[in-house]
């Protein structure tokens, strides 16, 4: 069952976990939250404690297996200001990828494969389909190679 809904955010997952996910009884759960998060939400150590609740309250509900999965890489959005350092995408990716460690919570970090394809000098810009943050078809494979490798 897909429960992702396009634009979604952290708080929006949570409210409605039970409706989407808990009464499944999922076996796996991926949760991926980074992109839509902005400042109007909360901070980045607020965005790490909702995330913490969510997982310990699947822990609790169900028997699914957890998997904290990064983001792809994004851009600045022409429509909205910069955020702040400190409240960056950049930085509730090391939010998740502590939390995972805290939790000891499955991790598939895609957005590290974003970071060591920029630093090998591919232009971001060439995996995302809308200039700051949706990826292309290549981008999207990204994210089934990280989970897959999960497997082996």
């Amino acid at each position: 069952i897909n429960a992702g809904i396009a634009g979604d955010h952290l708080l929006s997952m949570i409210a409605r976990a039970d409706r989407d996910v808990v009464r499944y009884q999922p076996d796996l759960v991926l949760i991926n939250g980074v992109l839509n998060w902005g400042l109007n939400l909360g901070t980045t150590a607020q965005y790490r404690e909702h995330l913490r609740g969510l997982v310990r309250r699947l822990r609790q509900e169900t028997e699914a297996d957890i998997v904290l999965l990064t983001p792809n890489g994004d851009l600045p959005n022409p429509a909205y200001p910069q955020a702040p350092e400190g409240e960056r995408t950049v930085d509730r990716v090391q939010a998740v990828r502590q939390l995972a460690q805290e939790e000891q919570a499955c991790l598939a970090d895609a957005y590290a494969v974003w970071e060591r394809v920029r630093e090998e000098g591919c232009p971001w810009e060439e995996l995302l389909c809308n200039g700051f943050n949706h990826p292309s078809v290549e981008g999207q494979l990204v994210y089934a190679i990280t989970l897959m490798k999960l497997c082996q």
